[in-house]
């Protein structure tokens, strides 16, 4: 699940880490990127919902195939260069992300065994930076020894790999399967109804609105705050991004291993507290810094602002109905992706607005703490199905 979901993170940066050379050829703006990060996460969205009663039905690991054929056939429809398939790109690409978390969470709940559910799911969702990281690290040195085209091709190639691999477990582990949801138009917005009727998960789903939205905006706006407003080069300010990225991978695993050992809320609200003192520092970074503190920061927003994610799926499958992991997930992170649309246009027109970072670092500060503080109040008892 972890290769999986990481060769789909791959697919889904790939135009955004090619996006200035691939934009002379389809003769736009390469600042168009935001509007294809948008249509991408609105495709996640949607195939999020109409996939989620499916999973169950036809197993994790075929689910996982089906999206991979999305994400392949999205990246395809880049290589003609043509301006009016960016948006059916966009769309397929998000598709194929959508339903792997969804899908995973319904195969983790039921083979991991409960006190180690929250460090599985954090070593699991370590794809998202191992697979940006990649996507960084790969992508850019194939444009330059070949073209973007052919990074497009090296990413549909990861995926199919990684999806014709997964063939070798799918039996034994699609054998955990349940009746789930069969298809229908009336009952694609049940996710969401799920999870409105519970009020852990409604909870979860706020944190990941506030928490992905903080998320996004850290890493559409870190370096270009660390180039243009602090004055670093942009290599260095690319290093700090990179460095939070690895300090993710670990803070992942650290936190799933922690929230094993208490409370997963607590662990959440500690997070979010750290995530709003990791922000307003961005705020406080000069070039008097030495470079070593910058990258103490890095580690520190990584950590907190992008190392949420394994202990917040793992709450959430915990607080999920009998047998409906996959859907409370869905309709979570119906939620989670609004998180990441909302978020970086907000601070977007923060900056037109003020001409300042400040309005929008101090915005996500406040955000993160208010929904920190939120994790420690009393929890309240789930329904009864």
């Amino acid at each position: 699940m972890t290769a999986m979901q990481a060769a789909s993170a791959l697919a889904y940066l790939t135009l955004p880490v090619i996006a200035v050379r691939a934009a002379e050829s389809f003769h736009v703006s390469a600042g168009l990127i935001g509007v294809y990060t948008g249509l991408a996460f609105l495709g996640s969205a949607i195939a999020t919902l109409v996939t989620a009663g499916i999973s169950p039905r036809i197993g994790a690991v075929r689910m996982c195939q089906w999206a991979s054929a999305a994400n392949v056939a999205g990246l395809l429809c880049l290589l003609p260069a043509e301006p009016l398939l960016l948006p059916v790109a966009a769309l397929l690409v998000g598709a194929g992300y959508g339903p792997m978390n969804p899908a995973g969470s319904f195969l983790l709940a039921r083979v991991v065994p409960k006190q180690r559910l929250s460090l599985v799911f954090s070593i699991k969702q370590t794809c998202v930076p191992i697979g940006y990281g990649l996507a960084g690290l790969l992508l850019p040195s194939i444009v330059l020894l070949a073209d973007w085209r052919a990074a497009v091709l090296v990413s549909a190639a990861s995926v199919i790999a990684v999806a014709l691999l997964s063939q070798v477990y799918r039996t034994e582990l699609d054998r955990h399967r349940s009746d789930g949801t069969p298809f229908r138009l009336r009952t694609v917005l049940a996710p969401l109804q799920l999870m409105a009727r519970y009020p852990g998960l409604r909870r979860m789903a706020l944190c990941s609105l506030v928490f992905s939205g903080v998320q996004l905006g850290v890493a559409s706006f870190l370096v270009v705050y660390l180039n243009q407003v602090v004055g670093m080069s942009l290599a260095a300010a690319g290093s700090i991004l990179a460095i939070a990225n690895v300090a993710a991978v670990a803070g992942r695993i650290g936190w799933g291993w922690v929230a094993d050992l208490v409370a997963a809320r607590w662990v959440l609200g500690a997070l979010g507290i750290g995530m709003a003192a990791s922000v307003v520092l961005i705020l406080t970074v000069t070039l008097a810094w030495p470079f070593a503190m910058v990258a103490a920061l890095g580690v520190a927003l990584g950590a907190t602002v992008i190392g949420w994610n394994g202990v917040f799926l793992a709450e959430t499958a915990r607080l999920s109905p009998e047998g409906q992991v996959s859907e409370a997930t869905a309709g979570v992170m119906v939620v989670t992706f609004m998180g990441s649309v909302i978020g970086p246009p907000l601070l977007s027109g923060l900056l037109a607005l003020t001409d300042s970072y400040e309005a929008g670092f101090l915005l996500l500060t406040i955000a993160a703490l208010a929904m920190g503080l939120v994790f420690f109040l009393p929890e309240r008892p789930k329904p009864q199905s």
